[in-house]
């Protein structure tokens, strides 16, 4: 079976941390089964729908006026944890 590669745009720095989670939900009124969720050095956590790779949502943390940077996303439940 051939291997397929996808990029996903929008990050502007390094990825660094990736979450695939099983989940029945409607996310930015679609309904997934199946969420990627990526954070980055560029202080936003991007979600993706796993079964076509569209963007769903993006949250910033551009606001926090201190220096930070997300570092890991895990999950909990039906909930996405970040930390930072």
């Amino acid at each position: 079976m051939p291997e397929k590669e996808i990029t996903l745009p929008k990050h502007a720095l390094a990825v660094t941390g990736v979450l695939w989670r099983d989940l029945e939900a409607t996310v930015s009124g679609v309904q997934v089964s199946r969420l990627l969720l990526t954070c980055s050095d560029d202080k936003t956590l991007r979600v993706y729908n796993a079964q076509d790779y569209n963007l769903l949502h993006t949250f910033s943390t551009l606001y926090i006026r201190q220096w930070h940077t997300l570092t890991y996303v895990a999950s909990q439940g039906e909930r996405a944890i970040v930390v930072s």
